[in-house]
């Protein structure tokens, strides 16, 4: 039998990588979610971000808190760049890694029956940020 030639199998290999197995992450409630405040946060869109939370939570943070919250972030943690779905850890929760200039920075989410967030928590190293209810 004859090798493969390695342009053909890298073609394979791309052809796998849209799989149903790797679309399903994709279509999942949490990952929409964390797009959306991975998108708020590369923005600095506190009413967006703010837009997410449930609405426990929205009355807690103002825009000007969520503002200050994603500055302190952005100082902590730098841009992101790409944001990947580590675990579903079951329908209302995931865990996340997010792509910075300084290192992964860990993403927890989690979110209520409405798919609004009751919980999002971005680390790296000694360094936290998160909305949680007090």
């Amino acid at each position: 039998m004859k090798p493969v030639p390695a342009f053909q199998a890298i073609c394979v290999v791309a052809s796998l990588a849209g799989t149903p197995a790797s679309q399903a992450f994709e279509t999942n409630p949490l990952y929409r979610i964390a797009q959306q405040t991975f998108h708020a946060y590369r923005s600095h869109d506190a009413r967006a971000f703010r837009a997410l939370l449930s609405p426990a939570l929205s009355e807690q943070y103002s825009d000007g808190d969520l503002s200050n919250l994603l500055t302190q972030c952005t100082r902590h943690f730098g841009d992101l760049t790409s944001l990947n779905f580590a675990a579903p850890g079951a329908p209302d929760h995931a865990s996340f890694s997010a792509a910075s200039i300084r290192g992964t920075v860990n993403m927890i989410l989690e979110v209520d029956a409405a798919g609004r967030i009751v919980f999002w928590k971005l680390w790296m190293d000694e360094k936290e940020c998160a909305v949680a209810e007090e």
